[in-house]
């Protein structure tokens, strides 16, 4: 003996049931705003203007970057808090390389910023210390040559941004 009861849906009356149901699952997704009403006195989203662009604020280019002058001697306490306990362990006879630039380079964008080039290599542990004054570490002033020249270039932005007329020195230039 079995408790289950069977009941006689027919085939006709079980399809007119499903779609009855289907019609009130769609009737009630229709009804439904898919986001809520604006009240008529909200600000409206802001629209772009013709001819903006991706919608990425625009920079201007920096152009090139031309130094003023170019100050190279032992590292003082004054920057060796801003070279970092890392460089200061592995440093043999370390040099700061100080450039004041002819212009104000101003805010660094975040996907671009000056790096100092020495002999064509870039010092990455460039640091700006003022809005036209950039100042980098060497570890080591065996890796000056007779004649070192010093440029300037903006990370990102390289051909058209390098300093086109470069500063030189000579080890025999450090202030000691």
């Amino acid at each position: 003996m079995s408790t289950i009861s069977s009941s006689h849906v027919d085939r006709p009356q079980l399809l007119l049931l499903a779609m009855l149901l289907l019609c009130f699952v769609a009737a009630r997704a229709r009804a439904a705003p898919e986001r809520p009403p604006i009240p008529p006195d909200a600000p409206r989203p802001a629209r772009q203007a013709p001819g903006a662009g991706d919608g990425r604020p625009s920079q201007k280019r920096p152009g090139t970057v031309e130094l003023k002058s170019v100050l190279v001697r032992p590292l003082d306490p004054k920057y060796s808090a801003l070279a970092g306990p890392e460089f200061l362990k592995t440093a043999k006879a370390p040099l700061s390389i100080e450039v004041r630039t002819a212009r104000s380079l101003g805010i660094p964008a975040r996907n671009a910023a000056p790096v100092i080039l020495l002999n064509d290599e870039r010092l990455m542990n460039t640091h700006a210390v003022a809005a036209d004054r950039l100042v980098a570490f060497v570890s080591d002033r065996e890796r000056l040559r007779d004649v070192n020249t010093v440029a300037v270039v903006w990370l990102g932005e390289a051909a058209p941004t390098k300093t086109r007329r470069p500063l030189t020195f000579r080890p025999a230039d450090i202030r000691e």
